[in-house]
């Protein structure tokens, strides 16, 4: 099976829908994510839960920019 090197989700709140559809043994095929997440009802703590618990990402982290402060909008990233 070809590898994913980079999967980029910005689905506008729909983020860990798209992600819990990505299957066990797709995982093992991507190299490095970054995920928009808008933080709604604690999205952001479970995309990054699932990120790790997947087994497949050593670094999981989540950052916000500047001109995005107090917006609940934040950028996650994940990488073998």
């Amino acid at each position: 099976m070809p590898r994913v090197d980079f999967l980029k989700v910005d689905v506008e709140r729909a983020e860990l829908e798209v992600l819990k559809g990505v299957s066990a043994r797709d995982w093992s095929r991507i190299g490095k994510v970054v995920c928009e997440v808008h933080d709604i009802d604690g999205a952001l703590e479970q995309v990054q839960d699932l990120l790790r618990a997947t087994g497949r990402f050593a670094h999981v982290h989540a950052a916000q920019a500047d001109a995005l402060q107090g917006t609940g909008l934040f950028n996650v990233y994940a990488r073998e």
